[in-house]
């Protein structure tokens, strides 16, 4: 394709973009943390339907889990998952 495609300016407008998707992330990382913090402390008519849902499947998945994988979710926000896989041992 012929053409001019001013890399510097679509640099800029991709980096305006990408600043603007992680505050989104942080904001949903603050109200995670907000929303395990009510659930925590009993609240549950402020708690988000979607936090209850993510605590019922985290104890489905601690029941469903596979031998060498590690799942679970982050103690200060239920909305952030940890997962490790551990691979077969060398021989």
């Amino acid at each position: 394709m012929h053409g001019n495609y001013q890399w510097s300016k679509l640099q800029a407008r991709l980096d305006k973009i990408h600043a603007q998707l992680m505050l989104e992330v942080q904001d949903w990382r603050a109200q995670g943390t907000q929303q395990t913090a009510l659930r925590k402390r009993g609240a549950d008519s402020a708690v988000n339907s979607c936090v209850d849902y993510l605590a019922q499947q985290q104890e489905r998945v601690e029941h469903e889990t596979p031998n060498g994988v590690s799942v679970g979710v982050d103690e200060a926000n239920v909305c952030v998952w940890v997962a490790t896989i551990f691979g077969p041992a060398a021989g």
